[in-house]
C-alpha cells in the first residue's frame, strides 16, 4: 500500500467536514445532508450519550432502516465507545428479541418505533433530539481503542440463534484501508442499497464518508416494485455500484438498465454472493466501459478481503469467476479436508479457506463456545477463521468452490440451513422437517425448500402450505422463509440412523 494509511475512521470523516462541511454526504429519498450535518448531529447525540453514564464500552442496538438519522447514531456510538448493533426494521420480532437477548445492550435506539415491548432500556431518536443542546462540539474527549468494537452484525445461526460479530476499530481501519487505497471506492457517488444490518453496506458506507464522496441511498421500499426501483435510481447519478449479483440481475430485468440510460454508472463492486459468468457478461455488455469487480469476504473478516476486475478473457474461459487477489496484509490458507459420505467412507474435498490478518475479528459475542469452533488466536496475536468455505487458488487468483457446511448464501444473505429448520420444527403443524437449497443452473442457490412430515391430524394441500409459511414468517427474517414447500409421509434416513440430509437434496434438485 502507497497511500498515507488512515488511523481512525472517525476523525478521517471529521476531516472530511472540516475540509468540506457543504459536500454532500448523504442523499436519501432526495434529502440532501452535508458533511457537516454528520459531524454537527453525530456530536450532539454523542455529547447526550456521554452524560448518560452508560456501562463502558457496551453495545447499543439502533433500530431503523437506512435514513439519515442511522448514520447519525453509528458515529455518536463510536465517539463515545459503544459498538452499535444496527437491526433492521424488516427483522421479524422474534429475531430481534434474540439479538437483544445475545447482546444484552445498554440502551435501544429508536430511529423506527420498536414493534415490542422489552425490559431493554430504550429511548426513541425523535424524542431526544429536539432536547440536546445545540453545542456542535464534544465536550468530552473520544478514547478510540483499536480493539474495541465499532459495531456487530448478526448472522444467521445453526443454533436457531443469530450469532453476533463484533468488528473493531482496527478490522474495520484494515478493510477500508484497503478499499481505498486499490480504489475499489473513493470520492464519487456510491450507491447504498443493502440494509445496514448486511455488512455489506459497511463496503459502501465508509470508505466513500472518509474518502468525502456521497452515499445516495436507494431504499428498501424502493426495491419491492420494478415502478419504484427504476423511478428512483435513475434519479441517484450513481458512479460506484455496490450490491450483491442478484440485485444487479434484478435491474437487468428492465432493458433500460444499460450504459446509455445510466452514464455516470463507472464500476461495479459486487460480494456477498457468487457472481456467475451468465451475470458479468450480461453487464459488460450493457455497461462496456464500466468495471465489474468480483470481491469476497466473510462478516467474520470484515466483509470482504478480496477482489479482482473479471475481463473478458475470464468469462470466456472460466466456468467459475475467481474471487479476487487476497488483499496485501492478509493471508489465506487453503487447508485440505477429508470428509465422510452417508456410509461413511472417506472422500477428499476441496481445501477450505483460513483466513488469518488484522480483518479478521476475534470472536462472536457472548459465545465462547461457538468462538473456539472457527477463531484461533496466533503466536503473534493475530487472528484466524476458519470460512467453512471451500477454495483453490490458481497462481494468485482465488477461486470459490463451495461450503462445507449446510450454510448457503441465497441473494447476498447468509443463512444456516439448519436455523431455518430448527423454526420450522417448532411449527404446531410440522412432526418432521428438514430445510434444503435449490440450485439454478449457475450453481447459486435459487431458493429454499422445506420438506415436510405434517401431524397425523392434518392433510397435505397449498392451504397447510400457506400456514407454515406464513407462520415462519413471524420468527424468520423474510429471505429465510422457504419459498416452496413439499410434503412427505416420510423422510428418508442413512446408515447411522440419521435423516438423510444429501439424499432429500439430492432429490429436491433432480425433479
Amino acid at each position: 500500500m502507497n497511500r498515507n494509511m488512515l488511523s481512525n475512521i472517525v476523525e478521517a470523516i471529521t476531516k472530511q467536514a472540516q475540509a468540506h462541511p457543504e459536500r454532500i454526504a448523504y442523499d436519501y429519498r432526495g434529502a440532501q445532508y452535508t458533511y457537516r450535518d454528520v459531524e454537527d448531529q453525530s456530536n450532539k447525540l454523542a455529547n447526550a450519550l456521554d452524560a448518560a453514564n452508560l456501562t463502558a464500552g457496551a453495545p447499543v442496538l439502533v433500530y431503523g432502516g437506512q435514513s439519515f438519522q442511522m448514520l447519525v447514531s453509528f458515529l455518536a456510538l463510536a465517539k463515545t465507545g459503544h459498538p452499535y448493533i444496527p437491526v433492521d426494521t424488516e427483522s421479524s420480532t422474534d429475531r430481534t428479541r434474540l439479538i437483544i437477548e445475545t447482546a444484552q445492550p445498554a440502551l435501544i435506539i429508536e430511529v423506527a418505533d420498536l414493534p415490542f415491548e422489552t425490559p431493554a432500556k430504550r429511548i426513541a431518536y425523535h424524542r431526544l433530539m429536539p432536547i440536546l443542546s445545540d453545542v456542535t462540539e464534544l465536550n468530552f474527549t473520544p478514547d478510540y481503542d483499536l480493539d474495541r468494537a465499532f459495531y456487530v452484525i448478526f448472522t444467521s445461526g445453526s443454533t436457531g440463534r443469530p450469532k453476533g460479530v463484533p468488528i473493531s476499530h482496527a478490522n474495520l481501519l484494515s478493510f477500508v484501508n484497503w478499499v481505498v487505497d486499490s480504489d475499489l471506492l473513493g470520492p464519487a457517488n456510491s450507491l447504498l442499497q443493502p440494509p445496514f444490518s448486511f455488512d455489506l453496506s459497511v463496503m459502501a458506507t465508509y470508505p466513500t464518508l472518509v474518502s468525502g464522496g456521497t452515499l445516495k441511498v436507494l431504499p428498501q421500499a424502493n426495491t419491492k416494485s420494478f415502478k419504484d426501483l427504476f423511478a428512483m435510481l435513475s434519479q441517484l447519478e450513481v458512479n460506484d455500484w455496490v450490491s450483491t449479483p442478484t440485485f444487479a440481475e434484478l435491474c437487468m430485468v428492465d432493458p433500460n438498465f444499460n450504459a446509455s440510460k445510466y452514464p455516470t454508472l463507472r464500476s461495479f463492486i459486487f460480494c456477498g454472493e457468487e457472481l456467475t459468468v451468465a451475470t458479468a457478461a450480461a453487464l459488460k455488455k450493457r455497461f462496456p466501459e464500466a468495471k465489474v469487480i468480483n470481491t469476497y469476504g466473510p462478516t467474520e473478516a470484515t466483509v470482504a478481503i478480496t477482489s479482482v476486475e473479471i475481463t473478458d478473457e475470464m468469462i470466456a474461459n472460466d466456468r467459475r469467476l475467481p474471487i479476487g487477489r487476497v488483499k496485501p496484509d492478509t493471508t489465506v490458507v487453503v487447508r485440505p479436508q477429508v470428509m465422510t459420505d452417508e456410509q461413511g467412507d472417506e472422500i477428499l474435498s476441496s481445501g477450505e479457506l483460513m483466513i488469518t490478518g488484522p480483518s479478521v475479528a476475534a470472536g462472536y459475542l457472548n459465545a465462547p463456545e461457538q468462538t473456539a469452533k472457527v477463531f484461533l488466536k496466533n503466536a503473534d496475536n493475530t487472528m484466524t477463521y476458519a470460512t467453512g468455505d471451500l477454495g483453490h487458488f490458481d497462481h494468485d487468483l482465488l477461486y470459490y468452490e463451495g461450503r462445507l457446511d449446510h450454510q448457503i448464501k441465497l441473494n447476498g444473505y447468509r443463512i444456516e440451513l439448519e436455523e431455518v429448520a430448527f423454526h420450522l420444527r417448532q411449527l404446531p403443524a410440522v412432526d418432521k422437517g428438514v430445510v434444503v437449497p435449490e440450485y439454478g443452473k449457475d450453481h447459486r442457490v435459487k431458493r429454499l425448500v422445506a420438506v415436510v412430515v405434517l401431524n397425523a391430524s392434518l392433510k397435505a394441500d397449498s392451504d397447510v402450505a400457506m400456514r407454515i409459511r406464513h407462520d415462519l414468517s413471524t420468527t424468520l427474517m423474510p429471505y429465510m422463509v422457504p419459498a416452496r414447500i413439499l410434503f412427505r409421509d416420510e423422510l428418508p434416513v442413512n446408515g447411522n440412523g440419521k435423516v438423510a440430509v444429501k439424499q432429500i437434496a439430492q432429490e429436491v434438485n433432480e425433479a
